[in-house]
């Protein structure tokens, strides 16, 4: 959502006459601001005339902003620093998961393969990378990292540079493009890299905050001219696409839904921006042509591929967000922190959760309307909160039927989490914000209204204020695997079975096989995968076996089952599918019965290097001792 205003248009020679008086740039045929010029009295950059030209160098300014954006993600990880390994307290299976991801893109240089499926978890079937955030564009690049420094380490400097790195484009975006003002550009570019729900999901779910290309996107989708060169832009934009597309194809698809309501709102509302349509589809088409062709295969994989999946798995597809969630702030935030909306909660899906800054960009929205991109911006945030509050709405104890379950079906948004929509309303409220600062800063006479607009956007602002993400310790993982001793019993024809079984609700292997780099296979895990074998259904447990109801069973009823004989021979025939060279017991709650349980399956266990093992190659193919 970016791009200048230009309210409606007075008579040549009023206050805040539109006349250009030179080439600028346009979005979406709307004249551009040249951020460099001082703006008028009683206008905002986007309705100040142009010069030739845009400038769109660094200054110090630029600098100091951006610098400060990188600080301010070292304070929000600040717990996460403290620790050799953190994790967040409430949802460690999400950050486990994302580290092994990582840890695949070196394991994919390492070990040359098809980059968009593995074996190594979830053996012997596979996993489909592309259904899962496998973060290809991410965990690629950053594998020097991994390799020198660990997952960890790479998943603490993507997080890092999701944050800053969105708040730092969006800076760029609004500082070029829609205001003059770098203050409220750099408040905007804040609100949209380190808003409350980006900063929630820190706790896990740190693949989310990695936009840092959207502002990219939207720039070379709204900024165009008769005058521009279209093929370099509309090429430039299909590349950008296509390297969204392997950081976080929710994302993408969220910001392809936002700016097409943005730009059919501005074409109403501005002949200009509907003179300059046929450059602007041209523009599309030209970046469609780029994207389809490089992603025509990647399509392909991910929705006929092995081990494919189609639209979301249960829950998902129908989690929306509640109106109190509107309002609510996380307490990842100054205001939910000091309990400002009520009772606060850390991480989760508070996607749209703003607070006193929802009442704040109303009244934007309607002081402004004038101004066409917060005409268009507001409205395009008022269907996205709609959207994200899923296809039923609860409402005073009445369960109402919501817009979205009409569109729930369509492929796009079929591939959608409802709530996570809500996650465009922090670059709507990045624009509105950065307006009204850029108005209430201009030199004008003294008045109490705009002393009581400067003192509701400091109401707005200070509440989401981002403060240090709450982290623990995760439990280290033992010597056993660290020092490579495992691979004495595990070559790369077997894999490595937990107990309990490896699911979301007992990750503790996936953070083993992570420290091997992925050499580990192992069964299970915690991917999308199908529910069933030959069916597209996703689930995020994987293929049902009978050995996960009789092992997993001591979670619930904390109790050893007693295991028939039928039940031992079930289990002994999972280990044989699974080609299993050992059973491990990883640390966590009931981790002496499940030894007993494996002791009395598989004989005494092994006690080494910090890890118990059962080495049962001899029951899966006699090659062990």
């Amino acid at each position: 959502m970016s791009g200048p205003d230009v309210g409606p248009r007075p008579s040549p020679g009023a206050p805040g006459d539109h006349v250009a008086s030179g080439r600028g740039h346009d979005l979406a045929g709307v004249r551009a601001p040249d951020w460099a010029d001082p703006t008028p009295a009683g206008q905002t950059a986007a309705d100040a005339p142009t010069r030739s030209g845009t400038r769109r160098r660094l200054t110090l300014v630029d600098a100091v902003v951006i610098v400060a954006y990188a600080a301010l993600a070292v304070v929000v990880l600040a717990e996460f620093l403290s620790h050799r390994h953190g994790q967040p307290p409430t949802n460690s299976s999400d950050q486990l998961d994302l580290e092994w991801f990582l840890a695949n893109g070196l394991h994919l240089l390492t070990h040359p393969q098809n980059p968009f499926f593995t074996r190594q978890m979830g053996a012997p079937l596979g996993v489909n990378l592309l259904d899962n955030t496998s973060m290809l564009g991410i965990a690629i690049p950053f594998a020097p990292l991994t390799a020198l420094a660990g997952a960890y380490a790479s998943y603490l400097a993507m997080t890092a540079l999701g944050l800053a790195g969105t708040a730092a484009g969006w800076y760029l975006l609004l500082s070029r493009k829609v205001v003059r003002s770098r203050v409220g550009a750099a408040v905007g570019g804040a609100i949209a890299g380190f808003g409350p729900g980006l900063i929630a999901h820190v706790s896990g779910q740190a693949d989310l905050v990695i936009n840092f290309l959207i502002p990219v996107i939207l720039w070379l989708t709204f900024d165009i001219s008769a005058t521009t060169r279209r093929w370099r832009r509309g090429v430039a934009l299909g590349l950008v696409i296509t390297y969204q597309m392997f950081l976080n194809q929710e994302t993408l698809l969220v910001t392809a839904i936002g700016a097409a309501v943005f730009a059919g709102v501005l074409a109403t509302a501005s002949a200009e921006a509907r003179s300059r349509a046929r450059p602007f589809l041209v523009n599309l088409a030209i970046a469609g042509g780029v994207a389809f062709a490089l992603l025509a295969y990647p399509l392909w994989y991910e929705f006929f591929g092995p081990q494919h999946v189609h639209g979301m798995v249960p829950g998902a597809a129908n989690l929306g967000t509640t109106l109190g969630g509107l309002w609510r702030l996380p307490s990842t935030t100054l205001g939910g922190h000091l309990g400002l909306t009520g009772g606060a909660r850390p991480g989760g899906e508070q996607n749209v959760a703003l607070g006193p800054a929802l009442l704040v960009l109303v009244g934007i929205a309607i002081w402004l309307r004038r101004n066409r991109i917060v005409l268009a911006a507001s409205i395009a945030g008022v269907v996205l909160a709609i959207l994200s509050l899923g296809p039923s709405v609860q409402i005073g104890g009445v369960q109402v039927v919501g817009p979205y379950r009409a569109l729930r079906s369509l492929p796009v948004f079929a591939s959608l989490t409802p709530t996570r929509i809500g996650l465009a309303l922090l670059p709507v409220a990045a624009v509105l914000i950065a307006v009204a600062v850029e108005r209430l800063a201009t030199p004008r006479p003294f008045s109490v209204r705009r002393m009581l607009g400067a003192a509701a956007v400091v109401v707005a602002v200070l509440p989401l204020v981002p403060m240090p993400v709450p982290a623990e310790p995760a439990r280290a993982v033992p010597n056993f695997v660290t020092s490579g001793t495992w691979r004495k019993y595990v070559d790369e024809s077997h894999s490595v079975v937990a107990f309990p079984i490896t699911v979301r609700l007992a990750p503790q292997l996936i953070s083993w096989a992570t420290a091997t780099n992925d050499e580990m296979r192992i069964a299970n895990g915690y991917f999308v995968g199908p529910a069933a074998p030959g069916s597209a259904k996703p689930s995020l447990s994987p293929e049902p076996r009978p050995s996960f109801d009789i092992i997993n069973s001591i979670g619930r009823t904390h109790t050893v089952p007693t295991i028939t004989p039928t039940e031992r021979a079930a289990i002994i025939a999972d280990l044989r599918y699974w080609r299993a060279a050992l059973v491990v017991v990883t640390p966590g709650p009931n981790m002496a019965l499940y030894r007993a349980v494996a002791t009395e399956l598989f004989g005494p266990a092994i006690h080494i290097q910090g890890a118990w093992i059962w080495d049962v190659r001899s029951l899966v193919d006699g090659t062990g001792s």
